[in-house]
């Protein structure tokens, strides 16, 4: 035989009810920017690190917020997640092949555990002469960021310290470029593209503050009533 209180059922029912109204307001991620990377393409390693940073440029076809990071692919010697360290992550709006005129719309340091970082088991055939691992990084923005569609965006991410304070990012081998500055002098562009993908969703959801207040006050209403029943 069951001994709870009605009560008891009502306060765990509204709990789990409020639990999934709140998670349940945030959609799944989607893609609000994406280039992959091509299974069979070579993959060659850029090194980025604090005086040598590379760039790539995107747009989107919409007004949209950016809010995660997805899928980006990163090289390290060894199959050490450890490796990849503390990184910079950055936004700025001008032309990714003049990185002197690009105006910093949105920065964030990331250290170890501010990310996720799994190897990415699906780049079968993808041959790497530079690079013997690479991972897929993921982490969510500390602010969400406002994207105007059709604007020339450019982002950055580059290494802080860590075991090797240098990540190398991934060359895709589609059309297009991406932009490495050396030591802030010397600009190479490079045939392709960087796998990564922009989503406008957290990957790791927050209650909605309406949702946490309600919560609160009906459990404050329930614990008075039960208070007065006794």
């Amino acid at each position: 035989m069951d001994n709870r209180q009605p009560g008891q059922f009502k306060l765990r029912a509204l709990s789990a009810l409020l639990f999934t109204v709140g998670v349940a307001g945030h959609a799944q991620a989607v893609p609000i920017f994406t280039q992959g990377p091509q299974v069979g393409s070579q993959f060659t390693g850029q090194f980025s690190s604090g005086n040598s940073r590379v760039y790539d440029n995107f747009t989107v076809s919409a007004n949209d917020v950016l809010r995660s990071v997805r899928n980006w692919q990163v090289g390290t010697s060894t199959a050490n997640a450890s490796n990849i360290g503390n990184f910079t992550f950055e936004v700025f709006t001008g032309n990714f092949a003049s990185v002197a005129s690009l105006t910093s719309i949105y920065s964030q340091t990331l250290s170890v555990g501010d990310y996720t970082a799994v190897v990415d088991t699906g780049l079968t055939g993808v041959t790497n002469p530079t690079t013997g691992t690479f991972f897929k990084v993921e982490f969510d923005l500390t602010s969400a960021l406002a994207l105007t569609a059709n604007t020339n965006y450019v982002f950055s991410m580059y290494g802080t310290s860590g075991v090797i304070g240098q990540i190398r990012w991934a060359n895709n081998g589609t059309a297009g470029q991406y932009n490495r500055v050396a030591n802030g002098v010397t600009n190479q562009l490079i045939a392709g593209n960087t796998p990564i993908t922009f989503d406008n969703a957290r990957l790791v959801p927050v209650p909605a503050p309406s949702s946490l207040a309600l919560l609160g006050l009906s459990l404050v209403g329930l614990a008075c009533k039960r208070r007065k029943a006794a």
